[in-house]
């Protein structure tokens, strides 16, 4: 058997994985405090404002990277990951700044994004520049937010590649922080769209703009390298394919699943059309 790796196998005996958890080093916050909170804002556009998407897309795009990777709230314990990412946190509950702070300075890496650290938990207005308390910790100043119509859109360019910007646009200023893209044009052009800065033992990135998942698929792998969080199974992303693993006190079990009608090919394993193949080995 070719196998994803050295010692894979199939899965000997099914529900062996039963009592097994995943154990991720990477998070994504998705807060039902801050949900409502956008819901309920009206400051940015009426219609198609895709928050709960804006978070769906950067999910999706760690996920093709092919690494685990927990929902959480942001009252959650941040100590266990590596890496913690937060779209659109426009609200910050108490507490929440200190614990960003903290986890970045201890060597975590935190990505957060335009429209986040607006508000408290009553929905109140910070009397500062976003994101709150963490001007330092980001190196930057959010002074706006740009809300595009439907039809239009900016650019950028990161690492010789050139990626869309859609619907929001934070207007940075530099406090500190190392700009990795400007924006390409409108008023804005030479403005800093992603930046990184940092802080203690830690990275903080600030993403100025909404893009899409090439980018955020191409980013977040270079994040997952640089913080050398391994793969579940090495392999560029294959369209349509999804891997998940679990493990207990002796083995690895790995899911590899085709949402395709047609056959897909990953590390040597071929799915027939929405296969799944379940794949162990010993740790």
């Amino acid at each position: 058997m070719s196998g994803c790796d050295t010692g894979w196998g199939p899965l000997g005996r099914f529900g062996s994985h039963k009592n097994t958890e995943t154990k991720a080093r990477v998070a994504i916050i998705f807060d039902w405090d801050n949900l409502r909170g956008l819901d309920e804002q009206k400051s940015l556009r009426n219609v198609n404002r895709d928050f709960e998407q804006v978070i769906m897309e950067h999910y999706e795009a760690v996920i093709q990277n092919y690494v685990s990777v927990d929902v959480i709230a942001q009252t959650a314990d941040f100590s266990r990951y590596k890496v913690i990412i937060a779209p659109m946190l426009y609200m910050f509950l108490p507490g929440t700044a200190d614990k960003i702070r903290i986890f970045i300075k201890n060597g975590g890496t935190f990505i957060i994004t335009f429209y986040s650290g607006m508000v408290n938990e009553n929905d109140l207005a910070f009397e500062c520049f976003p994101p709150f308390a963490l001007n330092d910790v980001f190196g930057i100043k959010a002074e706006e937010t740009d809300s595009l119509e439907d039809s239009d859109e900016n650019s950028f360019n990161w690492e010789g590649k050139t990626y869309k910007v859609k619907r929001y646009c934070d207007l940075v200023q530099l406090y500190g922080a190392e700009v990795m893209a400007v924006y390409e044009q409108d008023f804005y052009a030479g403005l800093p769209v992603l930046t990184k800065n940092e802080y203690g033992s830690g990275m903080a990135y600030y993403m100025a703009a909404r893009s899409d998942v090439d980018f955020l698929r191409d980013f977040y792998a270079r994040v997952l390298c640089d913080t050398e969080i391994s793969q579940i199974v090495k392999s560029e992303y294959v369209k349509d394919v999804m891997v998940k693993e679990r493990c207990d006190k002796e083995k690895q079990y790995v899911f590899l699943m085709n949402f395709s009608r047609d056959s897909r090919e990953i590390c040597g394993e071929t799915l027939k059309g929405y296969e799944v193949k379940i794949l162990e080995k010993y740790l």
